[in-house]
Parts: structure tokens; sequence; C-alpha cells
């Protein structure tokens, strides 16, 4: 895990702490057993695995538990996913916080998770990427930003960092110069980020910050 993010990590677990034990999980009676989610109350949070929260992960909201278990969890699989030790893919872990309907949640818990999309930005400056990890961070936080190409400034930085990166995010999105289509494929087309994101890739000035 790039140590940048550690602070805000820190902050995701203090503003989602939560007294007592853990939530129950039950999912839906077609597709899971009444039993299946028991051991996510076995152990601290702290220690579960992502082999014990991966199919909770996935499943999460949509098909398996409510929001209030969501938020319970959501520090702790943030932290996975962010040491790339997730068989998840991020972008469905981000995603989750949109259905849950964030923006409802209380406002110390909102600003802990803005917090944490600005630690991951501000890392395009200082760190080079793979470009398809890269591409998978902005997609991941397009999943659920308020302003997308405002989170993506500090890919404007002219580190040396900031120029390879937006370099390769603009080569790994080269389709979407001339048509709207993204390399990622977790791109709904229901989200808005999505047509924002090719707007700013098309940017005059963020094609010359890429040099």
């Amino acid at each position: 895990m790039n140590p940048e993010l550690r602070p805000a990590l820190k902050g995701l677990c203090s503003a989602f702490r939560r007294p007592g034990a853990a939530p129950v999980v039950r999912g839906c009676p077609c597709c899971t057993t009444p039993a299946e989610f028991e051991h996510l109350a076995s152990k601290p949070l702290q220690h579960l695995s992502s082999e014990e929260l991966e199919r909770y992960a996935f499943k999460a909201i949509t098909t398996v538990g409510h929001v209030e278990a969501f938020r319970y969890f959501l520090p702790r699989i943030i932290e996975l996913a962010a040491e790339d030790a997730f068989p998840v893919d991020r972008e469905v872990v981000f995603g989750k916080i949109r259905h849950g309907r964030w923006h409802e949640w209380p406002i110390y818990e909102r600003e802990a998770i803005e917090r944490f999309a600005e630690a991951v930005a501000s890392t395009f400056a200082t760190t080079v990427y793979d470009p398809y990890e890269l591409d998978e961070w902005v997609c991941a936080l397009g999943q659920f930003a308020d302003d997308l190409p405002q989170l993506l400034t500090p890919l404007l930085a002219q580190t040396s960092p900031a120029k390879t990166n937006l370099r390769n995010l603009i080569d790994h999105n080269s389709e979407a110069a001339w048509s709207p289509e993204l390399a990622n494929p977790f791109w709904d087309n229901d989200n808005p980020n999505r047509d924002h994101f090719v707007r700013w890739l098309r940017q005059p000035e963020v094609r010359i910050a890429a040099g």
C-alpha cells in the first residue's frame, strides 16, 4: 500500500467505528444460506482477511445485508482494496458507496470518504502507476465522487510522476479522443462521471500538461 494513504485510512477507521458487536449479515434467501456470512462477526474487523470479506464485498447492499452493515465493514474493505489484496475489483468496491447513498450518511463519514479519495488522487502526482492500475483507481473514484475532474487536478501538477501518469491515462483511453469509449468496462452509461471524464481527457490544458 502507498504509505501516503495511511492517514486517510486511519481517519476512515475512526469515522466509521461502531461500539458493540459486529452486525449480523443476512443475504437474499434465494442465493445465500442463513449461515453463510456468520464468520464476519467471529473476529475483530481489522482481523478479517480478504478471503473472508470477498463474497460479502461483492454482494453487499445489492443482494446481501443492508447499508448499516456495509458502513461497519467499509473501512476494512477499503483498506484491503488499497493494499491491492482484494480479489474484488476496486470499481465494484467503491461503486457500493454510491449504491449505499453515501450523501445521506453522517457528515463525519462523508468527510472521511472524501479525504480518502483526495489522498488517493494526490498520489497521482507523487507515484508512477502502472497504466492499468491508474485507470482502475480513476474509475473507482469516479463511481462515487461528486466532481471527478476536480479530484484529478494532481495529474496536472507537472511533477515527473504526474506527467507520466497523465500520458499513460490518455494513451490508455485513446479512443475517447474521438468517441465516448473508455477502456474500463466498469464505466456505466448512467454514471455522470463517465461523460465528465471523457470531456476532461479532451481538454486542451490536459493534453498540454501531459507534454
